[in-house]
């Protein structure tokens, strides 16, 4: 049997949890062992960004501990929001490409 994990962002939108994910570099990786980070960085993101110049993709940043932080970035296809993207500790670098190309929503 296959269980669906997902979580609720601010917004009320259910985003699908993946294990294999891809990291900063599009190397994809087995990020299960973070599925509750990831699920609480959707659930209560410090940050939301919706990216305008690529269609229904959304960027939540959060940090777990104090020097650990976490990117997730989002999909929709075919209506359903997916996990496709999670960065572990992204460089500021890394945020302020995904922050210049959209609008901060929380």
């Amino acid at each position: 049997m296959i269980s669906l994990i997902h979580a609720k962002d601010p917004f009320g939108m259910v985003v699908v949890l993946a294990n294999l994910l891809c990291d900063e570099n599009g190397i994809e990786k087995d990020f299960s062992r973070l599925q509750r980070a990831i699920a609480t960085t959707i659930e209560n993101p410090a940050l939301l960004v919706h990216v305008t110049d690529i269609p229904g993709k959304r960027y939540y940043f959060r940090a777990i501990h104090w020097h650990y932080t976490v990117l997730i970035g989002v999909h929709e296809e075919h209506g359903v929001w997916t996990v496709k993207e999670c960065c572990e500790n992204p460089s500021g670098r890394h945020m302020f490409g995904i922050y210049k190309r959209g609008t901060q929503l929380v």
